[in-house]
């Protein structure tokens, strides 16, 4: 199931078709069993997913969506820290993970800037800054030393192992590659974040390219499953976007409509003020949604380790 950029429909349409298409293909998909989580699962292996950024970040129309929520988990990220304290502020959605110490043990922000012996985000953006042809921008969250090979040690080892970055026609473009994919709880939500991470890079990097656009984001989902708990859920969120026209008005993240420049918000600036960055951030955001739109339920599936 490839994302055709060149498509002559809308690319947010595309988003929402593939993602509610592959909900369905895996409800399709012979059930199966999951031993480190004892349950029953119906997966797919090797599915792409992906689309256009422009200035319009597409959100799942099947059910609300809260980019307030991925944004606090980015500005978290960026900062480079296990502790959870900071983000506690904003969003409960690492709390089944932390240690005693309120730590995410395997933070990949953490590893992003603090492991393998450099800060691979911001040599990342260096690297470019010298060199946008440059092909070797690849990052990191994925500890070889002890990560999975049936070793247990933490509740958290990453989904997201890694990404890459590249410039191409001024457009800079991100592929992530996710290990395992829980497209109900995670996929949708790691899409918003990856895409504003592609986005905030993008802005860091028009300071020496004025005219930098950020480009294509695409996922490569290694194993895309449902759990058997959230079979129902699959099924409401496929209903749900066939009745879009119909019952719920959807309205994608316009990044032109803020009433800040969204350009300020760049990686370095929201290392230095994470605090700011958001309020920035939900200016724009109560700017467009205003509570006068109708979305689809919000459902709360059971986080499954």
């Amino acid at each position: 199931m490839l994302l055709l950029f060149n498509s002559p429909q809308p690319w947010f349409q595309l988003y929402n078709f593939h993602y509610h298409s592959l909900l369905q293909d895996i409800l399709n998909a012979e059930e199966i069993y999951n031993q480190r989580t004892d349950t029953k699962i119906k997966a797919l292996p090797n599915r792409v997913i992906g689309y256009s950024i422009g200035s319009t970040l597409p959100l799942i129309n099947s059910r609300k969506m809260f980019p307030v929520t991925a944004f606090a988990e980015l500005c978290w990220t960026l900062s480079g820290v296990r502790d959870l304290s900071w983000l506690q502020q904003h969003t409960k959605m690492w709390d089944e993970f932390v240690n005693e110490n309120n730590e995410v043990e395997a933070a990949y922000g953490f590893r992003w800037r603090h492991m393998f012996g450099r800060d691979q985000l911001l040599t990342a953006i260096e690297a470019l800054k010298k060199d946008p042809s440059d092909r070797q921008i690849f990052i990191s969250a994925w500890d070889n030393s002890k990560d999975g090979l049936g070793n247990r040690w933490t509740s958290n080892v990453p989904c997201p192992t890694c990404f890459s970055m590249n410039i191409i026609k001024n457009k800079l473009n991100l592929t992530l590659f996710l290990r395992s994919s829980d497209t109900i709880v995670g996929l949708p939500y790691d899409m918003l974040m990856y895409s504003l991470l592609m986005i905030v890079v993008t802005n860091e990097l028009r300071l020496k390219y004025p005219g930098l656009q950020p480009g294509n984001i695409t996922a490569i989902l290694s194993h895309a499953h449902i759990y058997e708990a959230h079979y129902d859920i699959a099924k409401n969120l496929i209903a749900n976007a066939r009745e879009m026209g119909k019952n719920y008005i959807i309205q994608d993240l316009d990044l032109n409509n803020c009433s800040v420049s969204w350009r300020l918000q760049t990686v370095s600036n929201i290392i230095a003020d994470p605090d700011t960055a958001m309020i920035m951030f939900k200016d724009c955001i109560y700017l467009q949604f205003d509570g006068k739109q109708k979305f689809p339920p919000m459902y709360k599936p059971e986080i499954i380790k």
